[in-house]
């Protein structure tokens, strides 16, 4: 356990150190820094309590498990493209906080702890995966009834794992309970702790592959754009050896509008050689149908497709997410691509924009 325990501290320090260097343009990185050094100090509690021998109760009483999903929920929040409010989501942390008031008791004074610590165990580990299961629900609810977002589905890549953790865990913690495996055997099975940690430990390396997926799009954007003089002149080039017949342009414009209408132009990562593929055609060709059906680059037309999807979205919600949410929700990978387009597209900046259609 001890191994296991030191193992998942250096990872969870490396997606610390990572997410610092990221920054916060995201709010997402936001809650998912407070879920690693959260997840870092309950992995140090536990390594502390198993290297120092410490009593029983100090591992069993700690409510970890009721601040994890409202965690949850606020990334899923953040990824609707709602704030968070203290007054109106603060709440979901109440229980959290009461239990962590009544551990204080019971680590400060040996008298309470003699009195209430066993109902207070059975109390907790009944609230636990009743929240488990709760926001789990909630989760599942949410993901069928909520119009998807880009940024909705990449949360849900990342605290997927949460759904079946929390569902497992919420699951093992209600059966231990009431059968009593929870608080008297709990300490002496080593299975049910290391699955409670390899669960954590997954979703921490979760986290780690997202960090560093977005690390790698940030440093190589598939989506940059050409200057257009080499995108004429190449293409001038081109339509010299090979040109494409009418018919067929109108097949790849109706493939096209098809594409269009499932909002591909929102994939961050959509390439011209991925519309290619999906139209079925060379990717020459579809430059060609670009400049002669459209008479724009590639780079040109998805992406004003990707500034009237943000304009879309301000105008029914001036309040959406922050500009770099906006901007990625869009299917753009920085801000500053995304306010570059934006100025040349509508004349102003996204946030002169948001302000005037408030």
């Amino acid at each position: 356990m001890e191994y296991l325990l030191f193992s998942v501290i250096v990872l969870t320090v490396v997606s610390i150190y990572i997410g610092l260097k990221m920054g916060f343009a995201k709010r997402i990185d936001q809650i998912i820094m407070v879920f690693l050094c959260f997840a870092l100090f309950h992995f140090c509690y536990r390594l502390s309590y198993d290297l120092f021998a410490l009593p029983r109760y100090i591992d069993t009483a700690f409510p970890f498990g009721l601040a994890y999903s409202p965690l949850f929920y606020f990334a899923l929040k953040i990824s609707y493209g709602k704030t968070l409010s203290v007054k109106k989501d603060f709440w979901h942390l109440v229980p959290f906080c009461l239990a962590l008031i009544v551990t204080f008791f019971l680590f400060s004074s040996p008298n309470f702890r003699a009195q209430y610590y066993r109902s207070y165990i059975i109390a907790l580990y009944t609230a636990i995966p009743l929240s488990f299961l709760g926001y789990m629900l909630f989760a599942l609810f949410r993901h069928n009834s909520t119009r998807q977002s880009v940024l909705y589905n990449n949360v849900y890549r990342v605290f997927g794992a949460s759904i079946i953790i929390l569902l497992c865990m919420g699951l093992f913690f209600l059966v231990s309970t009431f059968t009593r495996i929870i608080p008297q055997q709990l300490s002496s099975k080593i299975l049910p702790v290391a699955f409670i940690y390899l669960a954590i430990a997954g979703q921490v390396l979760s986290i780690f592959h997202y960090q560093i997926k977005t690390l790698t799009k940030t440093t190589f954007p598939k989506n940059a754009i050409i200057p257009e003089k080499a995108v004429e002149e190449t293409t001038a080039t081109r339509y010299q050896k090979s040109l494409v017949s009418d018919d067929m342009l109108d097949t790849y414009e109706t493939k096209l509008e098809k594409l269009i209408q499932q909002k591909m132009y929102r994939d961050p990562d959509l390439s011209l050689e991925e519309v290619a593929r999906k139209i079925g055609a060379p990717r020459h060709h579809i430059t060609q149908m670009f400049n002669i059906r459209k008479g724009k680059s590639f780079n040109q037309y998805i992406n004003s497709h990707r500034i009237a999807h943000a304009c879309s979205l301000l105008r029914a919600n001036p309040q959406w997410g922050t500009i770099d949410e906006l901007a990625y929700e869009c299917g753009f990978n920085s801000k500053a691509s995304f306010n570059r387009n934006f100025k040349n597209i509508v004349g102003k900046t996204p946030s002169e924009y948001r302000n005037d259609v408030r």
